[in-house]
């Protein structure tokens, strides 16, 4: 730390001690920044609005709310967002686990409080379900003990719960300390060291080189903190804690238990060959995406003549495509923002938050249509198809490998169900089918718009009862 940071720690240090809790106001603007973070590791985090003005529209400065708010869940520090102005900016923050909120959507300044009780209710309906595993799942509820509490005691303790492998030592409900029941056995055994201890405090013997985990923190959190101890051999206890106060123990077989039962899920819910989310996280993203009235583009990818590169190459060379085509949409998407599954076979379905989603749409066409060519023959390339049979058996000639994306913008203003997306999405991949060569149609109302060619035609078969919504294209 420079020489500022390191007055500023010492200023606050007595305030703490007195019990007052530190905030750090508007981080990222002026001299809040990181250093002042660590330097006097405050209670409170309120980012600066500038993080939250236009986070719908802009991807990165969401991914930097989300990078303090893991901080923060690390800390043990609550980030507060400022500048809520909106139902899509509240949903957004509340997704990334901020834990307070401020803005004039849920209220104006006011001397006495006056919060918008019916715009409160509405947002009621856009709260996170559960949260996913985290530290607090691991709590194992056994008691701190008092700092005070003599050496002889402790013992007494270790022998009547022989389950027990460390005890947490407690200063005003915080820990400081951990006392191993191995370790001080051990040391007890030794002459003259229980005549000498046992009614000396625990802290005479504990360890104060210890983890400490805030509950919040999510399992991979927990996981890199408890391996990057330092060169002390490493114990199987750590300290879990909330808002800085003791909540119980957590043990590293129980954490790996939990990943790994966590990684057993996620493979369940998995495509077995592409290992993409499979139709149920496809749903369940799309189900919330559409109760939080979010903004996305919903498509739909399938393969082209899939059938008869199988028939000619095999089941293993089609496999190879379709790993291929994964990681094509994977690599060009953006991660933690899109959401990309496998519904099975050659369906692919994404869902683009990404403000440039439509360039991302048309660089997906265009590799998939540089490359998935090569996965044919020079006799076929050169021929520009194949011989096969269609489903009904008969002979034809089949071009080569192409394919066709269907997409559907959902603008969040409109009540909309799952089934007319899927509906909206089937009739229009019927129509990039139709078209040769690898297509991306975007519905838009009673309008198809070709992201390809960048023309569009009327279409009145489109479903009466999709939204209709303006094209960003």
């Amino acid at each position: 730390m420079t020489e500022d940071e390191v007055l500023l720690a010492a200023a606050v240090a007595p305030l703490r001690a007195l019990g007052c809790d530190i905030a750090i106001d508007d981080l990222g603007a002026g001299s809040s920044g990181l250093k002042t973070w660590a330097a006097i590791r405050p209670d409170y985090v309120k980012v600066d609005r500038y993080f939250v003005a236009g986070i719908e529209h802009d991807a990165v400065r969401g991914e930097i709310l989300r990078s303090v708010v893991d901080m923060g869940r690390v800390t043990g520090c609550r980030v507060i967002a400022e500048g809520i102005e909106n139902r899509e900016q509240y949903a957004l923050v509340v997704e990334l686990g901020v834990d307070y909120l401020q803005g004039y959507l849920l209220g104006r300044p006011h001397r006495v409080p006056q919060p918008n009780a019916a715009v409160l209710s509405e947002l009621e309906t856009l709260a996170l379900g559960p949260t996913a595993d985290c530290a607090e799942h691991l709590v194992l509820p056994i008691p701190g003990i008092s700092a005070a509490m003599p050496v002889g005691e402790v013992v007494e303790m270790f022998r009547d719960n022989a389950g027990w492998t460390a005890l947490a030592v407690l200063e005003a409900e915080r820990p400081v300390g951990l006392v191993y029941r191995d370790e001080l056995l051990i040391f007890l055994s030794r002459p003259l060291h229980p005549e000498i201890y046992n009614r000396k405090p625990v802290t005479s013997v504990m360890t104060r080189e210890t983890v400490q985990i805030e509950a919040r923190a999510r399992l991979d959190q927990v996981s890199r903190l408890v391996t990057a101890r330092s060169a002390r051999p490493q114990r199987d206890d750590f300290i879990i804690t909330r808002n800085g106060l003791y909540l119980g123990l957590g043990r590293t077989l129980d954490l790996l238990r939990q990943i790994t039962a966590q990684q057993i899920q996620a493979a369940r819910q998995s495509n077995p060959l592409t290992g993409l989310p499979g139709n149920r996280e496809i749903q369940r993203h799309l189900s919330q995406w559409l109760a939080r009235r979010r903004h996305f583009v919903a498509c739909h990818l399938d393969l082209d003549h899939f059938k008869a590169f199988n028939d000619a190459y095999g089941y293993a060379r089609g496999d190879q495509v379709l790993l291929h085509v994964a990681q094509v949409i994977s690599q060009i998407v953006r991660p933690r923002v899109d959401f990309v599954g496998h519904v099975g076979g050659d369906d692919f379905v994404f869902l683009l938050r990404s403000q440039d989603w439509t360039l991302r749409l048309i660089a997906v066409i265009e590799e998939l249509a540089a490359s998935l060519v090569n996965f044919h023959s020079s006799e076929h390339r050169e021929a520009g198809g194949l011989a096969g049979v269609d489903r009904d058996g008969t002979p034809r000639h089949f071009p080569l490998l192409s394919t066709s994306i269907a997409a559907f913008e959902v603008d969040g203003s409109h009540s909309i169900t799952p089934d007319v997306i899927a509906e909206t999405l089937r009739h229009t991949k019927a129509l990039a089918k139709a078209k040769p060569g690898c297509t991306c149609l975007l519905a838009a109302g009673d309008r198809i718009i070709d992201l390809v060619s960048r023309s569009e035609s009327p279409d009145r078969s489109v479903l009466e009862s999709a939204p209709r919504v303006a094209a960003n294209a």
